[in-house]
């Protein structure tokens, strides 16, 4: 269920009633006696405390009881100082809310595996914690820009990811926090920024290990059983024994391959078996089977909207409901772990720019291994585009490509795919939001391109996960590599360290547990899921090809030709490019469609007041 929060203003009967039945009763009030906080926490604790100058909340598994709340609260006297407060607490699924009487600030995870969303509504910016509620009030209309860039996969770069789909709804971004003041707008600020990549593989795999064990530990206390997966790749496998080292009834899922030469698992056997976890295996065409004629593409269930990654976030419902009978609560992935600890398109440009030793040679080798033209790689070291450049580039519809060659690894911004079924009109939607973005004074990242491409990845895990909970009643969904601890760690490794990917993931496998052998990260034989995915694309194409040749609401708004849509859906693909673009405008087509049923009955059901 969601929260909603509310500064303390006067609010209408009619409209707190509206709220209450919308999320839940009054939680906690203002100390002038106004509502504050309503809704029903969906996991972990609901916690508050006072002093003479603040009111706090917290909300989720924040480890804490009552006492300790009021202990680390009752010194802090002001709002600014809530920052060292939420440098303790805000992390995994943690939420903080301080105010003063006047002002408002509040905290969400970093990488926003859960965030905040906020409207206007009869006069009142209301705060909540999911955007259906949200997007219940405004009567579910959509910010076509918004839907634009989601349909040419821009949602996975920074600042397009942050942007909700719904109209009047806002969203906060990566390490921000929200402040609400009387009288003037809702502003988002920064409260967390990474470390600079300055210390050698040495120094930090202790602090890595420790880092990764406090966030398992932090996740898992009072949980009897724990579920994870275990695909046989490095990320899942190394939390599997930090989770076996910390003594758990533990639970570990495999996606199987009807592919024999995928040997992934071979490794997943071998790792369950030496971390003793309770070991279940699922075909993976069981999986993606359940996602293409169970999982509704609905508002309530993808309360945020369609995107690249909606097949990745339905599989929530799959796992839950093979993971039921286990007692497991909790299910932890390896998300973000490639971005974290291998090897980034940017990096060779950090590197070739951070004073380390020997990097020249090196580069030289890495060109000759990748077989980079030479031309290509001195534009790509010498590149001194800026994020701006790039987003303006976007803004004024610069639509080109690069040549296919290393020249543009080193890019701020994955430049949008526009197939031939877009209109001009998809184009624009996306170039006015790259405007609106520009004119707001958006920022990359970090100054570094590789630990901005980096954080623009963890992002983009963190609403996965978010997402991910939505599908999910029982099952809460989280990977610990998102967690602070770990992500400093990681992002304070030198670029010299981090391009030497021998072993793979070289800072993961120095911090690993003693239990885990140096072998699982030498392996060269890394699977695929190249015969489940094509079946599954071509279910979903002929869908498709049924869907739009009847017409359809992407048309209809002008932002495709339903003829090339079909066309599409009937074409061959060598590389499965074309088939996975189709496959997302069909989710797009009938989440859509559903979006209408939902207004429709809503109407039906006389709360047209939304």
């Amino acid at each position: 269920m969601a929260l909603f929060i509310l500064p303390d203003t006067d609010i209408h009967e009619r409209t707190l009633s509206l709220f209450q039945d919308t999320v839940g009763p009054v939680l906690c009030h203002h100390r002038s006696g106004r509502p504050w906080i309503l809704g029903s926490p969906a996991s972990g604790a609901f916690l508050t405390s006072h002093n003479r100058n603040l009111n706090f909340a917290v909300t989720g598994h924040a480890r804490l009881k009552s006492g300790d709340l009021t202990e680390k609260t009752d010194r802090i006297s002001s709002l600014p100082q809530t920052k060292d407060l939420a440098d303790e607490l805000v992390d995994f699924d943690v939420l903080l809310f301080a105010h003063n009487g006047e002002e408002l600030h509040a905290y969400a995870p970093v990488f926003q595996s859960r965030s905040l969303f906020w409207t206007r509504f009869d006069g009142l910016v209301v705060v909540s914690d999911e955007q259906y509620p949200l997007a219940a009030l405004n009567g579910f209309e959509l910010d076509q820009s918004v839907l634009a860039t989601r349909l040419a996969n821009a949602e996975v770069s920074h600042p397009f990811m942050r942007r909700p789909i719904w109209l009047n709804v806002d969203a906060l971004g990566t390490a921000e926090y929200l402040h609400i003041a009387k009288d003037s707008e809702p502003r988002r600020s920064l409260w967390w920024r990474p470390p600079k990549a300055d210390q050698p593989l040495d120094e930090l795999k202790h602090k890595l290990s420790t880092g990764i064990e406090t966030a398992l530990r932090s996740r898992t206390e009072g949980r009897p059983a724990v579920s994870a997966d275990l695909s046989g790749g490095l990320d899942s496998t190394t939390l599997g024994f930090f989770l076996s080292s910390i003594g758990l009834n533990l639970h570990t899922f495999f996606m199987e391959s009807r592919d024999k030469s995928n040997n992934d698992w071979s490794w997943s056997d071998r790792a369950a078996r030496e971390i003793s976890s309770h070991h279940l295996k699922v075909p993976y065409q069981s999986v993606l089977d359940h996602i293409t004629g169970e999982i509704p593409a609905s508002p309530s269930i993808f309360p945020e909207g369609p995107g690249a990654l909606s097949t990745a976030i339905a599989s929530a419902s799959t796992i839950e409901k093979h993971i039921g009978g286990t007692g497991s609560t909790l299910h932890l992935n390896g998300h973000a772990g490639d971005a974290l600890f291998g090897q980034v398109s940017s990096m060779i440009w950090s590197y070739f720019r951070s004073g380390g030793r020997g990097r020249y040679a090196w580069i030289w080798r890495y060109r000759t291994m990748n077989r980079i033209p030479v031309p290509a790689l001195f534009r790509m070291l010498l590149d001194r585009r800026t994020f701006s450049y790039e987003l303006g580039q976007i803004a004024s519809g610069n639509y080109s490509y690069p040549a296919h060659d290393a020249s543009d690894y080193s890019s701020w911004i994955q430049v949008p795919r526009f197939p031939s079924f877009f209109t001009e009109a998809t184009r624009e939607q996306v170039s006015n939001l790259a405007l609106s973005e520009l004119r707001k004074g958006v920022a990359e990242l970090s100054p570094d391109r590789t630990a901005h491409q980096i954080l623009s990845y963890l992002t983009v895990h963190g609403a996965v996960n978010r997402r991910m909970n939505y599908v999910s009643d029982k099952v809460q969904f989280d990977s610990p590599y998102l967690d602070r601890r770990v992500v400093e760690a990681a992002l304070s490794l030198n670029h010299r360290d981090r391009t030497r990917q021998y072993p793979a993931k070289p800072l993961l496998a120095a911090a690993r547990p003693k239990e885990m052998g140096l072998d699982y990260f030498l392996r060269r034989d890394k699977g695929d899921y190249t015969p489940e995915v094509f079946d599954h694309h071509r279910t979903i194409l002929d869908r498709a090809h049924d869907t739009f040749s009847d017409g359809s609401l992407l048309g209809d708004m002008g932002l495709v030709k339903n003829e090339e849509v079909v066309r599409a859906s009937d074409s061959y693909s060598a590389d499965g490019i074309a088939y996975s673009e189709v496959v997302d405008l069909e989710f797009a087509e009938r989440w859509l469609r559903n979006v209408r049923e939902e207004k429709i009955r809503i109407t039906a059901g006389g709360k047209q007041a939304w």
